[in-house]
């Protein structure tokens, strides 16, 4: 649980519900503790501190200064030339770059990898394991600009891209003071610019920005359609002037207000998380320029779920869900009931359940895709939920390997998967 960006809020509960329900019981785990805890990977960050600084001390990493822009354009600059990125903080005098982390400069460590040769992983079940730069046969890229640019140098791999299963998105809770009158969220979905935000996400790995428009069925999938009805389409103009229409003028400061309620809102973010930031502030700035005061409240990232997100501690969270094979089951939760742990709006009505029900219990497939998107209709007209792009699945693979690419639904058919003969 340590990347905030994918984290999946009850896939906790969910693993402990799959354990009881195959019988397995944990010799020690969160639930009943033990003595080598703490057991979630984001309680355990002041450990993993610990051994960095281990790896900086022995010369095993180093601490790296460049900006996301700064990254960016490197990148460019490696492909244009035909190589892989090369950080120049890797080359800095250690004691220099040690004072500058001190005098508080921003900076994330790096694995100093050997630029020549191989590296040996011992595995405990198998020999050790050789990996040179063409022994690789498949790379799982994400996003990963830089892990891109590796595979896309390689004079014998292919790099295979599909839709993924993640989507990025801004919850609104409202509940919250200004966020209940949905024409403030209305407005805010018509202020946010969702192609600015999926490029900044999936432009280094060359990927489309597939905005996703349908809370039930990911793109892609039987039963996607576009069910915004025209909203979170990124009209500002539109957007001031639902504010307009509803009664908000802008006082002295610039900023809307009615009835003596300012819309001044917060963007709930986790500490050194740079993607899920970076969404978070360009919402801030899109919503700033329409007359609206956002701020970014950053909070520690092992609090972020536990202490925000799932007592409803906010204004606007961005995360991420999942698409699953069990769409209307998975998407009724996050809408209906207000009371449902995965309801982080706060808000339902019996108009949605009424539709769930109505898509949940239809047996015939067509008529429950009918149903289902009859029901995320519903889930649009509340307007408290913009959902972002969905997060491609880009793969590099060895051009003599065969069956094997970036899915979205299907499971790779390892027993056809091999090399060319």
């Amino acid at each position: 649980d340590t990347d905030r960006n994918r984290y999946v809020p009850d896939s906790e509960k969910r693993i402990f519900q799959m354990m009881a329900w195959l019988g397995l019981t944990p010799d020690e785990s969160p639930l009943q503790g033990g003595p080598n805890g703490p057991y979630r990977q984001s309680e355990r960050f002041s450990l993993y501190g610990d051994y960095a600084r281990q790896l900086l001390a022995s010369g095993h990493a180093y601490y790296a200064f460049e900006t996301a822009d700064e990254l960016a354009a490197l990148r460019e600059q490696a492909q244009k030339a035909g190589h892989v990125i090369a950080i120049p903080s890797r080359d800095l005098d250690p004691a220099e770059a040690q004072k500058r982390a001190d005098a508080g400069e921003a900076a994330v460590i790096r694995l100093k990898v050997d630029r020549d040769g191989e590296t040996v992983v011992s595995d405990l079940l198998r020999d050790p394991i050789h990996f040179a730069n063409k022994e690789i046969d498949l790379v799982d890229i994400g996003t990963d600009g830089d892990a891109y640019e590796t595979a896309k140098n390689r004079g014998d791999a292919k790099i295979y891209k599909s839709t993924g299963l993640m989507y990025a998105h801004l919850t609104m809770n409202a509940t919250r003071p200004g966020l209940k009158d949905e024409k403030v969220r209305e407005a805010i979905g018509m202020a946010v610019n969702r192609d600015v935000i999926g490029q900044a996400a999936v432009g280094p790995v060359e990927a489309p920005v597939i905005n996703v428009n349908n809370y039930t069925f990911m793109p892609g999938q039987d039963g996607y359609q576009d069910n915004t009805d025209g909203w979170a389409q990124h009209k500002p103009e539109d957007a001031e002037k639902i504010l307009q229409d509803a009664g908000y003028e802008k006082n002295g400061d610039g900023v809307y207000e009615k009835d003596g309620e300012k819309l001044e809102f917060s963007v709930v973010v986790p500490a050194d998380t740079a993607s899920n930031e970076k969404r978070a502030k360009q919402v801030m700035n899109d919503l700033n320029k329409i007359g609206m005061k956002v701020k970014l409240d950053t909070v520690p990232a092992d609090k972020y779920f536990t202490d925000y997100v799932t007592p409803k501690n906010f204004d606007m969270v961005t995360f991420s869900w999942q698409g699953t094979a069990f769409p209307i089951t998975t998407s009724a939760n996050l809408f209906y009931p207000a009371e449902s742990q995965q309801n982080y709006f706060g808000i339902s009505n019996e108009d949605i359940g009424s539709a769930v029900k109505a898509a949940q219990k239809e047996a015939d497939p067509d008529k429950r895709l009918e149903l289902a998107n009859e029901m995320d209709k519903q889930f649009w007209a509340e307007k408290v939920m913009i959902p972002f792009y969905a997060t491609p699945t880009v793969y590099g693979v060895s051009e003599d390997v065969v069956n094997l690419g970036a899915v979205q639904f299907e499971t790779t058919d390892w027993t056809i998967v091999g090399h060319k003969k």
